[in-house]
C-alpha cells in the first residue's frame, strides 16, 4: 500500500507513479490511498489497474479522522507493506500502520529546506517524523546523499536511511529529431537557436528571477542567437511578477510556455537545460529527464544537482547570477559537435545511474526484504 500526502504533479508523487509502473503483478499487487483530495495523477494511477482512495483531509482539523480511517484501511487491506510519501504521510501513514502492525516505509525528498518558504506546520511535521524515525519505520528511502544529509542533521535516524535515487524512463525521454523541428516550428524560432529549457513551477525555491538575471547576462554578452522556454506552473504572461523581472534584467527572447504534459517533447527540442533553484532540492527529476534527451545541464549547487549532472555541465553557487550566466555561455560557446559529445555524455550517465527500471527494482527488492523481516 502507498500513502502520499496528495496527488498533485511533484517529484515524490511523480516517483511514486513510475515506481507503480513497474509493478510485477505476477508477484506483487498494490493500492494507493491520497491523503488529500489532490488528484492530479489519479486517472493515470487508476489507468494501471491499481485503486485509488483518496481521504479527503484538506487540512490539519482533519488529520485525526484521516488517521482513524487510514489505519481502519492498512488493517482491512492485505498489503505486507506500507510505503509512505511526503511528511505528512510518513508521520500519519506510519502511526496508522504501526497501530494496524504492518511494517512502514518511508520516503524522503528535499534538502536544505529554508526556515522562511517552509510552512511552520510542515516543519513541526518533520521534526515530529526525526523524533519518530527510531521506531515507527522499518526503512527510510532517501531521494540522494543531500537529502539524506539533511534528514540526519535533522535527527533522522542514519541507521535506517537507504538511498535509492529518483528515476527517469529513457525511452520517453530521448533525444527525437522529430519533437526537435515541431517544437522549433511550433514556437517559430530560427533554425540556428540555441534553445535552453527551464521546466519548473513558479516558486521562490526555483528562483526564476536568478535564471532571467543570468538570462539577460547571457544575451549581453552576445549571446543573440540564444532561445530560453520556461515551462510550468504559473509562467505566463499574465504572471505580473514575472514580466517585471524579465524587463528589469533585460531578459529577452523567453518564452512563456505555462504548464505543458509533453515535457519529453519540449526537451528533445532543446540544446540545454537550466536550473536556478535557490534551496530545497532532492534529487530534481527535472535535470535527469532533461539529460536524458542529451541535453548539457547549469545547475545550481542545491541538493543533488551538482551529483547527478557530473561532469556532463556545469554547477553554478545558488542565487549567483553570474556564475549562472558564465555556464550558460560555456555552452552557448561549444562548437555542435563538442556539444553534442557532452549531450552524449549526460544520456548515458542517466542511463548507468537513474534508469527506471533499475531504481524501480530496488524499490521492490527493498519491498521484498521488509516483508520477510516482519
Amino acid at each position: 500500500m502507498h500513502v502520499i500526502t496528495g496527488l498533485g504533479l511533484g517529484g515524490a508523487e511523480m516517483m511514486m507513479y513510475k515506481v507503480l509502473t513497474k509493478l510485477d503483478r505476477a508477484r506483487q499487487s498494490a493500492e494507493v490511498i491520497s491523503l488529500s483530495s489532490a488528484s492530479h495523477l489519479r486517472p493515470q494511477i487508476e489507468a494501471l489497474g491499481i485503486r485509488v482512495t483518496s481521504l479527503d483531509m484538506d487540512g490539519p482539523a482533519a488529520a485525526p479522522q484521516a488517521l482513524l480511517k487510514l489505519r481502519a484501511h492498512i488493517a482491512s487491506s492485505p498489503a505486507a507493506v506500507v510505503q509512505t510519501w511526503m511528511y505528512h504521510a510518513d508521520l500519519l501513514g506510519g502511526l496508522a500502520a504501526r497501530w494496524a502492525g504492518r511494517p512502514v516505509v518511508w520516503n524522503i525528498q528535499g534538502s536544505n529546506l529554508d526556515p522562511h518558504s517552509t510552512r511552520r506546520l510542515t516543519r513541526a511535521i518533520m521534526s515530529t517524523c526525526a523524533r519518530l524515525s527510531s521506531r515507527l519505520p522499518a526503512r527510510i528511502v532517501s531521494c540522494g546523499h543531500a537529502t539524506a544529509r539533511t534528514h540526519t542533521a535533522l535527527g533522522y535516524d542514519e541507521g535506517k536511511i537507504v538511498v535509492i535515487p529518483n528515476a527517469v524512463d529513457t525511452r520517453k525521454f530521448q533525444p527525437d529529431a522529430d519533437a526537435r523541428a515541431s517544437v522549433r516550428a511550433e514556437l517559430g524560432l530560427p533554425a540556428d537557436a540555441f534553445v535552453v529549457g527551464f521546466g519548473a513551477r513558479f516558486d521562490p525555491q526555483k528562483d526564476h528571477e536568478t535564471m532571467l538575471a543570468a538570462w539577460g547576462r547571457l544575451q549581453a554578452r552576445g549571446a543573440t542567437r540564444a532561445h530560453l522556454l520556461l515551462f510550468g506552473k504559473d509562467l505566463v504572461r499574465e504572471n505580473a511578477t514575472l514580466a517585471a523581472w524579465i524587463s528589469r534584467h533585460g531578459a529577452s527572447q523567453v518564452h512563456l510556455l505555462g504548464p505543458r504534459s509533453d515535457v519529453a517533447r519540449l526537451f528533445a527540442g532543446c540544446d540545454a537545460s537550466c536550473l536556478s533553484s535557490a534551496y530545497g532540492e532532492g534529487l530534481p527529476n527535472i535535470v535527469a529527464e532533461a539529460m536524458a534527451c542529451a541535453l548539457p545541464c547549469v545547475v545550481t549547487d542545491v541538493g543533488d544537482s551538482a551529483w547527478v549532472v557530473g561532469d556532463t555541465g556545469f554547477v553554478a553557487p545558488p542565487r549567483d547570477a553570474a556564475a549562472l550566466a558564465d555556464g550558460l555561455w560555456a555552452l552557448v560557446s561549444m562548437t555542435p559537435e563538442a556539444l553534442a559529445a557532452l549531450g552524449a555524455r549526460a544520456r548515458r550517465r542517466v542511463e548507468t545511474d537513474f534508469d527506471l527500471d533499475a531504481v524501480a527494482a530496488r524499490y521492490y527488492a527493498l519491498y521484498d526484504e521488509v516483508s520477510k523481516a516482519s
